[in-house]
């Protein structure tokens, strides 16, 4: 009996291993992250995208203040999924809360290129700050 509840174990295990690591790898959208037809995991995925473009666009010291604005309006829109991801069922949550895990080594690299020069954490480090800590909120 003891061998069957180890295997049962074991097998719950390894199921929870592959929904982790085969997170992106479904044939679509998860429905639990479908709120009134806006795809959760699109607009999270939107907004992590929009990121990278915002910080690979800073070439000039003038392109830091445009980056702020845009990141900006990043964390606001941060603010509207967390607002929505209440209304989200228990599964979608827990979904929406495994894209975050997966998020946060990303946004934290991210975090390391804007500190990395001064005149960029001076303007973007207390936006990016935000915006990690909104992600983080949704774990």
């Amino acid at each position: 009996m003891s061998g069957g509840r180890f295997s049962s174990v074991c097998v719950l295990v390894l199921i929870v291993v592959s929904m982790l690591t085969m997170g992106g790898c479904s044939s679509g959208p998860n429905p639990a992250l479908n709120l009134g037809g806006i795809d959760i995991e699109e607009v999270f995925n939107g907004q992590i995208t929009r990121v990278h473009q915002i910080l690979g666009g800073i070439n000039t010291l003038g392109d830091v203040d445009k980056a702020q604005g845009e990141l900006e309006q990043v964390s606001m829109n941060f603010d509207d999924l967390i607002f929505n991801s209440a209304k989200l069922p228990e599964d979608g949550q827990t979904a929406l809360s495994l894209l975050a895990v997966k998020a946060l080594p990303e946004l934290d690299g991210l975090v390391g290129q804007v500190k990395s020069s001064p005149a960029m954490e001076e303007k973007l480090g207390g936006v990016m700050g935000d915006i990690v800590g909104k992600v983080r909120s949704l774990i």
